[in-house]
């Protein structure tokens, strides 16, 4: 009996069958508290459901939304921290004043407690009265035919689901089995279990399982979040609903819960005493029960204490035997590592693998289970929202697996959404009633515009009769994503397909003078967005080869940037570090035995956080060659496993590895070809158009052996000409309209430079290395252009820099010829000008700011001094309103007095860095 009732004597027959139902439902579920939410679901689902329904429908009410909706407060309700027996759990401070009232009404009546009474004290109770409403019911017209259903009605209807109850109840008051788990069967009796979806395979293996003479204990193996519980939940469902073969269909299935199993059981020997009895109830009722036992690997060493037997030895005899029916669920990684380990206890299981669902199936358990979430947070969920949950947590989210991974992203995206919309309410209610208590005092414009947001927020609408239901948008699923990632919401939301588009413009920006290294990594990227390359492999991987301070690093931060939004999404391994061949297992963590085993690889470690990111291996060629064998399963596969087993995904990765390896030839070819393409080299003739011959010979020998040079290159081309004699009219032929060179044209030059670089290349890397990759690029040595392109990007960091203090900086074009003829370096490219600016402008700007002689209000300009060619001068000067200097506050500080390089180059091996 509910405590506080006063006794069974106030009770009517029906009200204490409702009664009764309650208790029993919070025993079965293990919650110390009898919620009004016990008392309504019971009423909704008890002995009087068809009655139920029948009033609520003539109200005009929807019997399955007030169902579910009740439903959805019971799921939520905290379980006992420890086992309670039937009987134990006590009223809510809540429900004591609903049955006070009921009893008052009662009184009024001069009657017993009734149906109808509990009812109407549950309709006062502005929660349930809520969910009446919502669910288009007339309060009146519901008071009235409930009073005319139950008034004066003293018989009791016992169904025969409760009978059953009541009878288990009678006959097992010691079992411990239902002290220690939760019945399943029943929770599907009462609908307080989720709809399982896509999972019919799986629940009728268990089912032809679970008929076997032998063996009967089949175990789910799967990722965490791929539904192994959902699965028996299904089967429960279909036990109740009679859609299993004859043999299952008087079960229940019982969860055991192995923590309320193992407290309290200190003492020697009582964790096995507990044990016992769940064995000896199920040998028992071996027809009628199965045990469910999730995370079945913790039944390894549970409840061992010296010279006793863990559960695992318990359950083996009874298992082999028959005696007993049972159902486990681990993960494979667990399965492995405790289970297999015990070939004996091993053996007596059936493996059950169960698949993460595809994006398709995710989509359709999404559409079928938001009900539960538009009513538990009171919100519309429309089907592009559940679309894009589920294409941005699989394209996020990738250390997790659906549909967990959705249905965690769409319930937190609901609660902060629900959050956000209160507090706004809240904080609109409230400058709105201040500003009406003269507290404070709002502009008319802005009042005008809180006024209608409060409309907004707070009445109904045609579209939106209940003003506290909302919308969920992709916005309020974006920014969650980016809580859980890092990753700045603006760019989730934001077209990809366009942003990708415009990924080698974007890039130029950046990275300047290497436009055919920018378009092939931005064409790889495109290809892989357009699933035109494989899934199973990072999004790319090149190989970046070129002289140092060309753009190499430069172009990884910039991808880091704009694919994956941030520059922290670099992940950079410098290989100079793994030059030793132990050092390379550094890369997936040390063996098992060694210091730091637990800590995990630096590079598996990096991805797990961020899944996310561009690899770099910088300077790669410094690197012991034991790293290709460890990379070729990420280049080829898209993952690494680690020295703990843990698998980790390289598919949102984007692979880049640089080297200097052959930057010689690179200076040099490029070198030869810009001075042909320049003029700078006199051609050996000319072809005149007009006559059809080769004239303007510098040298006449040097012209012949060209003619003959230019043929037998062609004869090696052409094999049915190989024996044929090379004639300056074949040249003339052939060459009609191109220059003679003593070596080829600009574009055979490139072409001949690029096969010596592939060949030091081929000599390093392992031939399945390179087949690998996506695209080896090289990366040209900087032109003119190029270079003062780069020394203005530098120079923007240090104005964007100045300009945060209040400070302008110009530079003049007289400075920017001044840095250049000291610091543009072939060979180390931007990296030495990086190194002059350091030097001689930030590092003597520097004293100036803190001695406050360049402050806030000044502008300053960097150029070179009128009359003194080989010096830079700072000019600083107080700016007015207009921009310009103010009289009298200009003057100048010397910042470099150094005579420019006679050639390109010179010092460079001296002086690589200034």
């Amino acid at each position: 009996m509910v405590q506080g009732l006063g006794g069974g004597s106030d009770l009517t027959p029906d009200a204490r069958l409702v009664t009764e139902h309650v208790e029993l439902l919070a025993w079965y579920l293990q919650n110390d508290r009898l919620a009004v939410a016990h008392v309504a679901m019971c009423l909704l689902e008890g002995p009087h459901k068809e009655i139920s329904r029948g009033v609520i429908d003539k109200c005009g009410g929807d019997y399955e939304f007030i169902r579910h909706s009740v439903k959805d407060f019971i799921v939520d309700l905290p379980r006992s921290a420890t086992p309670i027996n039937l009987g134990e759990s006590g009223p809510s401070v809540a429900l004591r004043n609903a049955l006070r009232k009921a009893w008052k009404l009662a009184e009024e009546e001069a009657s017993p407690i009734g149906v109808h009474h509990l009812y109407l004290s549950l309709v006062g109770i502005p929660a349930f009265q809520k969910i009446m409403l919502k669910s288009g019911c007339d309060l009146k017209v519901f008071k009235t035919e409930i009073v005319l259903e139950f008034k004066g009605r003293q018989r009791g209807i016992v169904p025969v689901s409760f009978q059953d109850m009541v009878a288990d109840r009678q006959g097992a008051t010691d079992v411990t089995i239902s002290q220690y788990g939760v019945d399943l069967s029943f929770m599907a009796q009462q609908g307080l279990l989720p709809p399982v979806v896509g999972r019919d395979e799986e629940i009728d293996r268990i089912a032809q399982i679970l008929s076997r003479k032998m063996t009967k204990a089949p175990i789910l193996l799967g990722e965490p979040g791929v539904g192994k519980t959902a699965v028996i939940e299904g089967l429960a469902q279909r036990i109740v609903e009679g859609a299993v073969p004859e043999s299952l269909r008087k079960r229940r299935i019982f969860a055991l819960d192995l923590l309320s199993l193992s407290a309290g059981s200190a003492m020697r020997g009582e964790f096995e005493k507990r044990m016992k009895e769940i064995i000896q109830y199920l040998q028992a009722n071996v027809d009628e029960v199965i045990l469910f036992i999730d995370e079945i690997h913790t039944l390894i060493g549970a409840g061992k204490a010296a010279g006793s037997m863990d559960a695992s030895q318990i359950l083996k005899v009874p298992l082999a035997r028959g005696e007993i029916v049972l159902v486990g669920a681990t993960t494979l990684s667990e399965y492995k590592l405790y289970i297999e380990k015990d070939a004996a206890f091993c053996r007596r299981f059936q493996k059950i693998v169960v698949e993460a669902p595809s994006k398709e199936r995710t989509l359709s358990i999404l559409t079928k289970v938001k009900g539960n979430y538009e009513r538990h947070h009171n919100m519309r969920i429309s089907d592009e929202v559940l679309a894009a949950v589920v294409g941005l947590s699989d394209q996020y989210i990738k250390r997790r697996s659906f549909p967990d991974k959705a249905l965690d992203l769409l319930d937190e995206s609901c609660a902060m959404r629900r959050v956000r919309h209160n507090n706004r309410v809240a904080e609109v209610t409230k400058l709105l009633e201040e500003h009406r208590q003269k507290k404070i005092t709002l502009p008319d414009g802005e009042l005008k515009a809180l006024e209608e947001e409060f409309k907004t927020l707070t009445e109904p609408t045609e579209e939106r009769p209940d003003p506290e239901q909302i919308d969920l948008v992709v916005d309020d699923v974006a920014r969650i994503l980016s809580l859980w990632t890092g990753i700045p919401m603006g760019r989730m939301t934001e077209d990809e397909m366009t942003r990708i588009l415009k990924l080698s413009e974007v890039l130029s920006k950046r990275v300047i003078g290497q436009d055919e290294a920018v378009q092939a990594v931005a064409n790889a990227i495109r290809n892989h967005r357009a699933g035109l390359s494989e899934d199973k492999k990072p999004i790319g991987a090149f190989l970046f080869l070129g002289s140092s301070g060309v753009g190499k690093t430069e172009l990884a931060k910039a991808l880091a940037e704009e694919i994956f939004h941030s520059e922290k999404n670099l992940i950079r391994l410098d290989m100079v570090e793994y030059q030793e061949a132990h050092s390379i297992s550094r890369l997936i963590g040390p063996p098992p035995g060694y210091m730091g085993n637990d800590e995990g690889g630096q590079l598996t470690e990096a991805v797990r956080q961020k899944p996310h990111s561009v690899v770099l291996f910088d300077e790669v060629e410094n690197a012991h060659k034991n790293l290709w064998s460890l990379l070729l399963p990420m280049l080829d596969e898209g993952h690494l496993t680690d020295t703990k087993n843990v698998r980790v995904d390289f598919t949102n990765t984007i692979i880049i590895m640089t080297s200097n390896i052959g930057q010689q030839f690179i200076l040099d070819g490029y070198r030869e070809a810009r001075e042909i393409q320049k003029g700078q080299i006199t051609p050996l003739a000319q072809f005149n158009k007009e006559k059809n011959t080769l004239e303007k010979f510098v040298m006449a020998k040097a012209g012949a052996d060209a003619a003959k040079g230019i043929i037998n290159n062609d004869k090696d081309k052409d094999k049915e000409k190989d024996n044929k004699k090379g004639t300056s009219a074949d040249a003339v032929e052939k060459k009609k309209g191109e220059q003679w060179y003593s070596g080829n044209n600009p574009k055979e030059i490139l072409n001949k430079m690029r096969q010596k670089v592939m060949q030091e290349v081929l000599g390093y890397f392992k031939p399945q290395v390179i087949g690998r990759m996506t695209k080896i690029i090289i990366f040209e040595p900087l032109t003119d252009n190029a270079m003062r392109g780069v020394l203005d990007l530098m120079f923007s960091h240090l104005i964007k820099e100045l300009n945060k203090k209040g400070i302008k900086l110009e530079v003049t074009n007289s400075a920017k010829e001044f840095i250049l003829g000291r610091a543009w370096s072939h060979k180390f490219g931007g990296r030495r000008m990086a190194k002059y600016i350091e030097k001689y402008i930030t590092a003597k700007i520097a004293p100036l700011l803190l001695s406050a002689k360049l402050r806030r209000g000044h502008k300053a300009q960097l150029k070179r001094a009128p009359n003194q060619p080989n010096q830079l001068n700072l000019i600083i000067c107080e700016e007015d309103a207009n921009g310009e200097c103010k009289p009298g506050t200009k003057h100048g500080r010397v910042l470099v007095v150094q005579a420019a390089k006679a050639s390109i180059g010179e010092g460079e091996e001296e002086d690589p860095l200034i």
